[in-house]
């Protein structure tokens, strides 16, 4: 994939990019929300799943690439929600320095037990 017409049809499945936001609350401290910012296509590949002890449970994680046209204001303090699943990005690549395409690492908390 050398440009940005070769992922076109590729890009098959609908995320939202969502940023964090603080409301003030009646005693001082912050409510976060979510807030969506856009629609986007994009296309998404597993990388791996990693499981760790936290405080006694054992929590799955599992691990994407997700591929979209560039945008400027995608980044890790960003997040995408994809079938109703949140995937948390740990960093964003542009793929060939052209402002064209993006190539992010998104990672899911899959579950506790």
């Amino acid at each position: 994939m050398s440009n940005h017409q070769d992922i076109a049809g590729k890009l098959n499945q609908r995320v939202t990019l969502q940023t964090m936001t603080r409301t003030a609350d009646a005693i001082g401290g912050a409510v976060i929300s979510w807030q969506n910012i856009a629609e986007l296509w994009a296309s998404i590949a597993p990388l791996n799943v990693r499981e760790s002890l936290q405080q006694d449970k054992i929590l799955s994680e599992a691990f994407y690439t997700v591929t979209m046209r560039y945008r400027a204001d995608i980044t890790s303090d960003k997040r995408l929600s994809y079938n109703g699943r949140i995937l948390h990005i740990e960093g964003v690549t542009d793929r060939d320095h052209s402002k064209q395409v993006l190539v992010l690492r998104v990672r899911e908390e899959v579950g506790q037990s």
